[in-house]
């Protein structure tokens, strides 16, 4: 499984036993630098940081901006405080208090079920957009509810458009699709077949040449299936926010 990556301040001692711990759990990539919050926040270096953890800046209202941005799009920012001191107003910035006088379990579970809740809410709104950009571009070329494969195709690009690892389109999507269906693979198989055929005829050039690119050119030929449902997944794919990459 591929670990959570993690900036940690060194700045104080209980941050510096918390780093410890956390390494020893085995689930995360730490970095550990002197900085603070300011640095944190404002920083340029965050791409693919899970959480960042910090001890509290002397005026953390200075960073009440965060709440106003997509909180989706940067890491979980953890404080470090002093019981009821600033931690009303830590959590009113959009970050997560960690009390100096709990015990470094407490502070690594509360981590870890912040992540693990963030990842959820990811896998969720992940979801959602392949759902609506599916529905979308199906609209677009032309193959709406009423078709006998919909069902079939849509479900196919939203499962390839959700994998990053290789796949066989036969065994591990379409035998999903048949067992999720109750119908057999040959079945999927046809009807996806037929569903992208009789699409082709009527979706418009421009349609074509927008998911298909190449394919279309120069004698604007027939995408063969497994072509037809990779081209869309990847085009929807890469619709997807880098967050959720």
């Amino acid at each position: 499984m591929k670990k959570q990556r993690i900036i940690i301040s060194t700045e104080h001692g209980y941050l510096r036993r918390l780093a410890r711990e956390l390494e020893a759990s085995g689930k995360y990539e730490l970095t550990k630098m002197p900085f603070s919050i300011g640095d944190a926040f404002f920083g340029n270096t965050l791409s693919g940081i899970t959480a960042v953890i910090v001890g509290c800046g002397r005026d953390i209202g200075t960073y009440t901006k965060h709440t106003e941005q997509d909180s989706a799009q940067i890491p979980l920012i953890f404080v470090l405080t002093e019981p009821s001191v600033q931690e009303e107003l830590i959590a009113e910035a959009g970050f997560i208090p960690l009390l100096s006088d709990h015990s470094l379990d407490a502070a690594v579970s509360r981590i870890a079920y912040s992540l693990e809740r963030r990842a959820l809410q990811d896998h969720e709104r992940k979801t959602a957009l392949i759902n609506r950009f599916t529905a979308d571009v199906l609209e677009e070329i032309c193959i709406t509810p009423d078709c006998a494969g919909y069902h079939f195709l849509r479900d196919a690009i939203k499962l390839c458009a959700g994998i990053r690892a290789p796949y066989s389109l036969r065994r591990d999507i379409y035998e999903t699709i048949s067992t999720k269906h109750n119908t057999t693979i040959n079945a999927v198989d046809h009807s996806i077949r037929s569903t992208i055929e009789k699409s082709w005829t009527v979706c418009p050039a421009k349609s074509k040449r927008k998911y298909f690119g190449v394919l279309c050119l120069p004698s604007e030929r027939k995408p063969r299936p497994k072509e037809y449902i990779v081209f869309l997944s990847e085009w929807i794919s890469r619709m997807l926010p880098e967050d959720l990459h």
